[in-house]
């Protein structure tokens, strides 16, 4: 598979997901989410964004930091947030 047909796989996932299962989750973002999301230059920027504002923000805590540093060893998570792209949207 190549990658725009990754992206695209991931995507659909992504969207996938989002109708069947975000119901039964409590959902939410961090307000680092939406610096991030007003950095980029992605053409589906504004629709992350608007979907990240749809959700209840949490202010960073040390637990939160903690539990990024598990995700950042175990390579579960970009330790540079622009290496994440948002167009799985």
């Amino acid at each position: 598979m190549n990658s725009s047909h990754s992206v695209i796989a991931m995507r659909d996932w992504t969207r996938q997901w989002w109708d069947k299962h975000s119901k039964d989750y409590s959902l939410v973002t961090s307000t680092a989410v939406f610096d991030e999301l007003r950095e980029e230059t992605n053409p589906h920027k504004q629709t992350a964004l608007e979907l990240a504002l749809s959700l209840p923000a949490v202010e960073p805590t040390s637990q939160i930091e903690g539990i990024m540093q598990v995700y950042f060893k175990h390579h579960l998570m970009p330790r540079d947030p622009f290496e994440m792209h948002y167009t799985l949207l």
